[in-house]
């Protein structure tokens, strides 16, 4: 009976409709809250719920399904098409890298240094 009810609550996750926000294409790098690359809840970059960016459910960063970071078909993190991950037209301000399902503008953690205008560098 416990199989049961964990396999449903899969067929549930996957069966419910991707949040109208993708993470991996919309989050908003540095937040943690709703639709936040950082967020943990709905729409998250951090988030396995549907459309979250660590999700495999429909729209999700992991997913190679329609729309998924991982797929290469129309709207997919790796397709180089319209709406793709990896398109030249992509807005790479929002959403995640997904390669690394980290914000483009700070793929593992660090800020860069900034640069001063004597071209030195500084935090």
């Amino acid at each position: 009976m416990k199989h049961l009810t964990v396999f449903g609550l899969v067929i549930l996750l996957f069966s419910l409709p991707a949040h109208s926000q993708q993470a991996w294409r919309d989050c908003t790098p540095g937040s943690i809250g709703p639709g936040g690359c950082d967020s943990i809840g709905p729409g998250g970059g951090r988030s396995i719920g549907p459309g979250g960016g660590m999700s495999i459910g429909p729209g999700g960063g992991l997913s190679i399904g329609p729309g998924g970071g991982q797929s290469i078909g129309p709207g997919g993190g790796q397709s180089i098409g319209p709406g793709g991950g990896k398109s030249i037209m992509r807005d790479r301000s929002r959403g995640l890298n997904t390669d690394t399902m980290r914000p483009y503008n700070d793929p593992y953690g660090t800020q860069p240094p900034r640069i001063n205008q004597f071209g030195s560098g500084s935090q």
